[in-house]
């Protein structure tokens, strides 16, 4: 059974990003592995995308984790 969890700031400079990979640390030691998934951002160039990949080893491409880029 998969479960999700979906973290939103109220305002662009909320500190949602930070909150995200702290709670990816959290869930990568709880249930081994986790998916990061950013709707809307800046494409494959996405910094936040790019940090959470880096700091989680996570595989998918960053034009699956991030499909609509808003510039």
């Amino acid at each position: 059974m998969s479960q999700g969890l979906f973290v939103c700031g109220i305002d662009p400079e909320a500190g949602s990003s930070v909150v995200v990979l702290g709670l990816g640390g959290a869930l990568r030691r709880m249930v081994g592995r986790f998916a990061f998934f950013k709707p809307v951002g800046n494409g494959a160039g996405d910094q936040d995308v790019a940090v959470m990949r880096a700091a989680h080893q996570l595989e998918h491409a960053p034009e699956d984790v991030c499909p609509i880029t808003c510039l």
